[in-house]
């Protein structure tokens, strides 16, 4: 029973009774269930705003007149309500306003131009930047990267998806060489590694291929799995010193992790106004809101077996300085 079925119900025959007195008619109005799921006002978090939002492809090629590989997001915090974007997408794209995916058939060419897109909730929100050109002719995909390279993963666990990104032309399909470890799944749509492993497996090098009509690109990937629980060893930064500029989308600065494979990210002291960070990816991202002198950023990276710790230095600067 949800203590807002009857709060109204308990405020009025029980205004007059003590703290301690209230909480006992609570009690006794939840039938105990406290304990079970019965939620009051006190026991309400507030809602958590978007944080890391980032897409698989943060710079894409289209072909005039050919539909697009839907372009996804990636997002943490609680649930996002709505999607917006600025400027408007070239013609024949559209974003989703639920989902936050990007699609359509692209109607003309159009020059290379940053779009920031915004998710948003009754939390507050956070900021991703696009690039997309479109041209009469295909271009090959390029820059095909993981949020994890090299991970160890255990026996027994569910991995947190491994996903891929990429800049130039959409990748139309992947493949991987050789074959994964056992219970561990390979998307050929989206390149995202998931599973849960079964059996021990030495650390080996796989090959993904992401290709198109116009070419291929490659990333390599260190993939092991143990028996126990192994914590994260080391973190970076792809940018440890960063210089943004005010009111202008930041390329996403990624972690890079060696050990065990992370379930969650944490910053301290918190990011600048308009940056925020993915939990589950690590990876910063959003529009810096306000000018800000260069400070050290400490984020932590766990799992069930320990954590490691990393920095990161950001500025902020007016633009033209």
């Amino acid at each position: 029973m949800s203590f807002r079925s009857f709060g109204a119900a308990l405020r009025a025959p029980h205004a007059g009774l003590s703290s301690a007195r209230s909480w006992l008619a609570i009690l006794f109005l939840c039938g105990g269930a406290l304990l079970s799921g019965c939620v009051t006002d006190e026991d309400d978090g507030k809602v958590q705003a978007p944080a890391g939002l980032s897409y698989a492809m943060t710079s894409a090629i289209y072909v005039a007149g050919q539909p697009i590989v839907p372009n996804r997001p990636s997002v943490s915090g609680d649930p996002v309500t709505r999607y917006s974007v600025a400027p408007v997408l070239p013609a024949g794209l559209t974003i989703d306003a639920a989902s936050g995916v990007i699609a359509g058939t692209p109607a003309s060419v159009s020059a290379a131009t940053v779009y920031v897109v915004t998710a948003e909730n009754a939390g507050g929100s956070a900021t991703a930047r696009v690039q997309i050109e479109v041209r009469n002719t295909g271009a090959a995909p390029s820059g095909l990267t993981y949020w994890e390279s090299a991970v160890i993963y255990t026996v027994g666990t569910a991995i947190t998806a491994n996903t891929a990104t990429s800049t130039g032309g959409p990748i139309s399909t992947f493949r991987i060489a050789p074959a994964l470890p056992a219970g561990m799944a390979f998307n050929t749509q989206t390149g995202a590694i998931t599973g849960t492993p079964t059996v021990v497996s030495a650390e080996s090098s796989y090959t993904v291929t992401g290709n198109n009509g116009a070419g291929e690109t490659t990333a390599t990937l260190r993939i092991a799995v143990q028996a126990g629980v192994v914590a994260p060893a080391s973190l970076a930064f792809s940018t440890p010193t960063a210089r943004y500029v005010v009111a202008e989308a930041i390329v996403p600065n990624t972690p890079v992790v060696t050990g065990g494979a992370v379930i969650a990210y944490t910053v301290s002291p918190p990011l600048p106004v308009g940056l925020s960070m993915n939990t589950q990816t690590g990876v910063i991202s959003g529009t810096p809101a306000v000018v800000q002198s260069q400070a050290v950023y400490t984020v932590t990276a766990r799992n069930a077996g320990g954590s490691t710790q990393g920095q990161v230095q950001i500025s902020i600067v007016a633009r033209g300085s």
